[in-house]
């Protein structure tokens, strides 16, 4: 049997060429048994390989090595028995081959060698000194990756399974990133940024502008973390937005929900809490601060330029005669600005009907807040003029919008109307007549005023009170009141205002000043206000109060005032009896027995122009 030397595969004594690694093989010549060799077989030379291990270094030793044998490998042949060579052949040379070559056959050794050593030991034994003419006996080489070239196996084919579940993989987080971000695509691109306030409209008002700012401004800020923080007067509230197309949902603070929309850059978004609903209006900021809403109409006018350069070259058509203004018609009030206050909406109609009347014939009648006033108008252009019940007012008229601008006694208010049929709450009557008569007021009235509080000079003057009479002048809605005492007369009074009436508590209205004097101190719009009910005297019947300050114009001094008034020829008694909840125990008139009780018992119908 013999054994491949290249792979150890045993091979056919006949055949060339090892049958499982293609090696070409030597024939080898019989190897003879060998029985005690008489001299040792000269150490092996390195061969000529990269791989071969070194020499050992031999160093005069005492007996000499038996030759080794070949490592136990199952590719390597079993040792040939040597038998007393007569004399060993010379070695041949060694083939140029990648592999080893086999050993060479001694003959005639004189004695058999021992158990082989392992052929790789980090301390071998010396070998003894080499014989002048030694046969080369290459070793057989160790069990080591290099020493060996078998045949390389053929590459496997890489499979691409890995690839398909990369890209599987890649495609199901895609698809996750579109569920997370593309319905916030649809509200828009960048939806995240800074929205600054716009107007916030509450209980029917509204607030912008510098009443906005004033109140400490407001502004949104969407995080790409779905985050959101909104300033809201001051205020900051931190929470999470969600967006499905036009429309974006809010979780705040404190379980605060809030829903809008966002489309092109304006954010509206409705908050409930408490029975109170706000709506927020917010436009985007650009980077450079700019809204959104401004690059629009930015580009629009680049727009509107463009298309105005193509129709320069066209023929301008011939003007049309413009057709001749008039502002005749009824007018409905959609916002009245005072105070730095916008009312509209519910809050608006709760303040009572407000509306415009311009006659064919130059009139004008205005409704204001259920008070009625009545005037002329003038028109220049798109300018109007109005002069109502002697208030001035002037404001602009387009052809289906009107402004108009009033300003009496230190209040400014801004009313705007569009054209169209009046909307009146008491089903297209005139409010006013609905009231049982301001002539109820008219006639001359009798009673006594007081000083109730003071300072400075007119400290002196607390609780010091004078008889005084009165008489009002009722025409419509408007009037007058002159008031006299005892140290003034008719005709040089203690007070003398315009009037105003409006609907009241009262059946019979209210009574509101406009302008005029108390001694010699301004009385202005509003600073009296005085209802038929009586108030704070209406535990006795028919009796007015009149509440008012009056400012020393030198010194700045000031006192505090009340006139309590009754119709003239009313009779005092229930008043002597007093009341319990009356301002003061004895609300009696200082000269009412000595002076009023006898022109009234003489038949005095009007109050005399003095108390003389």
């Amino acid at each position: 049997m013999k054994f491949c030397p290249n792979c150890g595969t045993p091979v056919n004594g006949q055949g060339k060429f090892c049958s499982s690694c293609g090696f070409k093989l030597n024939p080898e010549p019989a190897v003879p048994v060998q029985e005690a060799p008489v001299a040792p077989p000269p150490p092996p030379a390195p061969p000529v390989q990269t791989y071969a291990p070194a020499a050992p270094v031999q160093e005069e030793p005492v007996a000499p090595p038996p030759p080794p044998a070949p490592p136990v490998q199952t590719y390597a042949p079993a040792a040939p028995v040597q038998e007393e060579p007569v004399a060993p052949p010379p070695p041949p040379a060694p083939p140029v081959q990648t592999y080893a070559p086999a050993a060479p056959a001694q003959e005639e050794p004189v004695a058999p060698p021992p158990p082989p050593a392992p052929p790789v030991q980090a301390e071998p034994v010396a070998p003894p000194p080499p014989p002048p003419a030694p046969p080369v006996v290459p070793p057989v080489p160790p069990v080591q990756n290099y020493s060996v070239n078998p045949q390389q196996p053929a590459a496997k084919k890489k499979s691409k399974l890995p690839l398909f579940i990369g890209l599987g993989v890649a495609v199901i987080v895609i698809a996750v990133l579109a569920i997370i971000f593309v319905p916030k695509l649809f509200g828009g691109a960048n939806v995240e940024g800074v929205y600054e306030g716009v107007s916030v409209n509450m209980m029917g008002m509204e607030m912008s502008g510098d009443m906005l700012e004033s109140m400490g401004g407001m502004q949104m800020e969407l995080k790409e973390d779905d985050e959101c923080v909104l300033d809201l007067f001051g205020e900051t509230v931190t929470g999470t937005w969600e967006i499905d197309g036009e429309d974006i949902t809010f979780e705040m603070e404190d379980d605060v929900t809030a829903e809008g929309t966002l489309v092109e850059g304006t954010l509206t978004m409705t908050i409930s809490e408490d029975d109170v609903e706000m709506d927020l209006v917010f436009e985007k900021k650009d980077e450079d601060g700019k809204d959104d809403k401004d690059d629009k109409d930015d580009k629009d006018d680049k727009d509107d330029k463009d298309n105005k350069d193509d129709k320069d070259d066209e023929p301008e058509p011939e003007p049309e005669p413009e057709p001749e203004l008039s502002p005749v018609g009824e007018y409905n009030c959609t916002s009245i600005y005072m105070l730095d206050m916008e009312l509209s909406g519910d809050m608006l109609e709760s303040a009572g009907e407000t509306w415009l009347d311009i006659q064919e014939d130059g009139s004008v009648v205005l409704m204001l807040m259920d008070d009625k006033l009545t005037g002329t108008y003038t028109l220049d252009g798109e300018e109007i003029e109005c002069d109502l019940s002697g208030i001035s007012a002037g404001g602009v008229w387009d052809g289906t919008e009107l402004t108009l601008s009033i300003y009496a006694e230190e209040v400014e208010m801004e009313l705007s109307f569009t054209k169209g049929e009046i909307e009146t709450t008491g089903g297209g009557e005139d409010p006013i007549e609905t009231v049982s008569g301001y002539d109820w007021w008219e006639g001359d009235w009798y009673g006594w005023w007081i000083v109730t509080d003071a300072s400075g000079d007119y400290e002196s003057w607390i609780d010091i009170f004078w008889d005084a009479c009165a008489t009002i002048e009722v025409d419509g809605d408007t009037g007058s009141i002159t008031i006299w005492d005892q140290d003034y007369s008719y005709t040089d009074c203690l007070a003398d205002v315009d009037l105003e009436f409006s609907e009241g508590f009262g059946e019979n209205g209210a009574l509101i000043s406009y302008s005029g004097y108390f001694m010699d101190c301004d009385v202005t719009y509003y600073d009296w206000y005085v209802d038929s009910d009586g108030d704070e005297v209406s535990m006795f019947e028919e009796m007015i109060c009149i509440n008012g300050t009056y400012y020393d114009p030198d010194t700045g001094d000031y006192f505090d005032y009340s006139i309590y008034l009754r119709p003239w020829g009313m009779l005092w008694d229930d008043v002597e009896e007093g009341h319990e909840d009356a301002p003061y125990n004895d609300m009696m008139p200082g000269l009412y027995y000595d002076w009023y009780l006898p022109l009234i018992e003489s038949g005095a119908t009007e109050a005399p122009a003095d108390f003389g």
